[in-house]
This record gives C-alpha cells, structure tokens and sequence, in this order.
C-alpha cells in the first residue's frame, strides 16, 4: 500500500465548514427582501435563522421534501414578521434568496489554504451537501473548489439528507472505501458528525463556539476531536492518522 492510499479518504460538509454560510446566507436574505421594500435588522435575520434551522431539521428527519422545507421557511417567517401581505410571494422570495446566495461563495479562512495543502499532500477528498443542487454547483464553481473534489453527492441525488447513513455511504460507494478508512469533517454536530459516526467514519468536528460540551440527548459529551480555525487542522489531522 502506498503513503497515499495509507491516509484517510477525506469527505468535507460544504456550508458553515468550507464556505462562510452565515456571511452568504445574511447577504443573501437582505437582498432578497430589499427587492420588496423590506429592509431586515438583525433580530428579523436571527429570527429567520431560528426558523430556517427548525425547517431544515423537519427535512433532515424526513418529515417533509427539500422544496417544502425551503418555501414553508419563509412562509413562517413572512407571518411571524407581520409581512403577511407577501405571503403569497414565499416560493418567489425563496428563488430571489437563493438566486442570490448562488452568486456568493466566501471561504472560512484558510479553509482554501488548507485545502491547497491536503492536495499537494495527496490526499483524496470528496464533498457530501445537504444543500439545493443548482445552487451549490454555482458557489463551488465560483469559489473554484469543484477540482479539490473527486466526488460531490448532494442530498437530492442520493434522496435523502444527512443524517441519514444513506448520504454517507453513497460516496463511499463511489469511492470504493471503507468507512474505517474515512475522516469526516462537517460544522453539524447532528447531522454531519453523528451522522458519519453512525456509518463507522472517525470525524473532525469544525466548530466555531468555544464550549467544551455538547448536551446530546440528555448527556453531556466532551468533545476531544474539534478544531475552531482552520490552520490546527493538519496537525490535528496528522494526530488522527497517527492513531489508526
């Protein structure tokens, strides 16, 4: 086996892990309701983070369909900002968000850097997204990450979101490669990181708060394998392989 085929088959999240989500998405929304002559503070741009993060998880657990969870998000928020008069806009308003955000694409720092590294070191990589297809594939070709990636799987091939192990062992279907032999690493505690565990990938969970513990169903888990800057990464990663 050679050093290259040794290492870890690397699979990356997309949003809040390579690209700066948060940044994008607060852009994005503004524009997108600036067109209706609603101008968003930040109370109404948590307020619609609050409400997108309950959507998303509804998809997540399979309640209801992408296209549902991305219409019902501003629906919700319409109503509980008493811009009811544009209700009937939702699915309009939620193509001009995601017109908008499809034309952003702004990197977590050194996240490009690292990436330039882990190629030049050898490695494969491949990319596993929950999010809207035509949109990712315009940020990726606008951030200029689509070559670092041998695979990218989107929940909407596979028909499923993360969590569910079908999304994780689609690209290791395409890999050809064993879930021991896999390193994970997403900004989702829940749907990226328990979601790769639960296949039998080791994990890097990049995240950007400073707690030392995660409540997860009533108990507390000290996280050990976490970074929050993207420049400890190799390092972290090197101790990984060292503990194969």
């Amino acid at each position: 086996m050679t050093s290259r085929e040794s290492r870890f088959l690397l699979i990356f999240d997309l949003d809040g892990t390579l690209l700066d989500f948060e940044k994008s998405e607060r852009i994005s929304l503004r524009k997108a309701l600036a067109k209706y002559d609603r101008h968003l503070d930040d109370t109404q741009v948590a307020e619609y983070r609050r409400i997108n993060a309950e959507e998303w998880r509804r998809f997540e657990s399979g309640s209801q369909s992408k296209n549902e969870t991305t219409v019902r998000r501003f629906l919700r928020f319409l109503a509980e900002e008493g811009f009811e008069e544009l209700s009937h806009l939702a699915a309009e308003i939620n193509t001009e968000f995601l017109t908008a955000l499809s034309e952003l694409a702004l990197y977590e720092p050194y996240a490009y850097e690292t990436l330039i590294r882990l190629r030049q070191l050898g490695y494969r990589m491949g990319l596993l997204t929950n999010g809207v297809r035509w949109v990712q594939e315009r940020r990726m070709a606008r951030s200029g990450l689509k070559p670092f990636f041998t695979h990218i799987v989107t929940s909407e091939e596979v028909g499923v979101g993360k969590p569910h192990p079908a999304m994780f062992l689609s690209i290791l279907e395409r890999f050809r490669a064993k879930p021991e032999d896999t390193l994970y690493i997403g900004d989702s505690y829940e749907s990226d990181i328990l979601g790769a565990r639960a296949v039998g990938m080791a994990t890097l969970w990049y995240r950007k708060g400073s707690a030392d513990d995660l409540q997860t169903g009533g108990v507390p888990e000290r996280v050990k394998d976490d970074f929050s800057d993207w420049r400890t990464f190799l390092g972290l990663l090197e101790d990984r392989e060292n503990r194969r």
